[in-house]
């Protein structure tokens, strides 16, 4: 397990202006998970499953369509009720508790894979407070799979206990940079009328889903610095 803060040296403003303008901050992980209070405090995890594009460099990512028809990712609410939440063990197995209702994706690898890519709480909350008022946490992980699991998720979805309650449907998000296309590749209209990933973050998404994409395409490395720019725009 990776906990990794996302690092923006290479595309400018160290804020991400997509939780900003929701007046949300940063918080480290192990800060997040000792707001256990549950009275006052609510802690969501989600999730990017991802695998490899095979013959190029990108990967697809795995999105979601909620019942409300916003875009999202997997994940929902955890430690409530009897479920323990105070280390991150706690926190993963509420994740792929809500990873198998929604997409029926069950991870046999117990809690391994999983790369912390983001914590936010609201601004206000002071961290050494004792009267903070109730906030949601909001976590968010993404594990690589592999191709074949990718297409099991695919087909299997709808077997969940949560489709079609909560989850709609899944789809694939190209994780391209177009400068990485070469004219022959079967990904060369990614580009064509803009591209795919900035006309994808035009869509409406649900809560702080849209900045968490933006998070991890940082944290996988996977775009160039003037690409990731011009994908940050978008955020505001």
């Amino acid at each position: 397990m990776i906990e990794s803060e996302v690092d923006y040296e290479t595309i400018g403003n160290p804020v991400n202006p997509y939780y900003s303008s929701m007046g949300l901050k940063s918080i480290p992980l192990d800060e997040a998970l000792k707001l256990n209070d549950k009275t006052r405090y609510r802690h969501a995890a989600h999730c990017l499953l991802y695998c490899k594009i095979i013959d190029h460099s990108g990967y697809f990512g795995l999105g979601q369509v909620r019942f409300d028809g916003l875009i999202g990712f997997p994940g929902g609410v955890v430690g409530e009720n009897d479920e323990p939440l105070s280390t991150l063990d706690h926190l993963l197995i509420g994740l792929r508790r809500e990873l198998a209702e929604e997409i029926n994706y069950i991870s046999h690898e117990d809690n391994s894979g999983f790369v912390h890519v983001s914590s936010y709480l609201r601004e206000d909350i002071n961290l050494n407070s004792e009267t903070n008022s109730s906030c949601n946490v909001h976590h968010f992980f993404m594990k690589q799979i592999t191709h074949l699991e990718f297409i099991n998720c695919e087909l299997n979805h709808t077997r969940s206990i949560h489709f079609p309650l909560e989850s709609v449907g899944i789809f694939r998000i190209p994780l391209i940079d177009p400068n990485f296309i070469d004219a022959q590749s079967d990904y060369r209209f990614y580009s064509i009328r803009g591209t795919f990933l900035i006309n994808f973050l035009s869509h409406k998404f649900a809560g702080t889903a849209k900045g968490q994409l933006f998070d991890s395409l940082v944290r996988l490395n996977c775009m160039s610095p003037n690409y990731l720019a011009k994908l940050k725009e978008m955020l505001n």
